[in-house]
């Protein structure tokens, strides 16, 4: 039986102790593994935008659910885990963010051109949907093939993995790179 470092032992103590709503001892594990899981959703391909807001809502899980806490692995399986799901529950709302700056973006366009009428509007709302369409076919096959299974069919990610051919892992990383360069393309066609 592989035995585990001595330092994995004081730090499920210390998730112990945060378990039983322990502030300090929550602060001390914090202050610990936060560059641990920073840098575990990086190596993921988190959207750097993102990073330092997930990084805390990992956290913000750890105290919420402290108490499902049984210590069957190292602290930092247990975190890198929360870490995966928080990532993948980003993934799932991000296409609903690129809608909303999109949105916004048209509302802006409205806005500026005072007076549009109804057929001018249409016609912008228009150049807006060309331009989501022209984004998504810069993407390359893979990551369009990931927007399409999670966001047009709406299907889990677990299911468009398989769907896929690949792993859940890969996927959300396919996923998430197709979700960054949507972004870039979608600014660079802003005016």
């Amino acid at each position: 039986m592989r035995q585990r470092p001595a330092n994995t032992d004081d730090d499920i103590h210390l998730m112990l102790q945060v378990k039983r709503c322990d502030h300090q001892a929550f602060d001390e594990l914090d202050h610990k593994y936060r560059p641990i899981v920073r840098n575990f959703l990086a190596r993921l391909k988190c959207p750097t935008d993102v990073l330092d807001d997930l990084t805390e809502e990992v956290f913000a899980r750890v105290w919420e659910h402290r108490r499902r806490f049984r210590g069957d692995s190292t602290i930092k399986t247990y975190l890198c885990g929360i870490a995966r799901n928080v990532l993948a529950d980003e993934l799932k709302r991000l296409p609903k963010q690129i809608a909303t700056s999109r949105a916004r973006s048209l509302e802006c366009r409205l806005k500026r051109s005072n007076g549009l009428s109804e057929p001018e509007a249409n016609v912008h709302i228009a150049e807006i949907t060309e331009a989501m369409e022209q984004a998504m076919f810069q993407l390359t096959a893979e990551q369009r093939q990931a927007v399409e299974l999670v966001h047009r069919k709406g299907i889990s990610l677990q299911e468009a993995a398989q769907h896929a051919g690949c792993l859940i892992r890969a996927f959300e990383s396919r996923l998430c790179r197709a979700y960054r360069r949507l972004r870039q393309l979608l600014r660079s066609m802003e005016p």
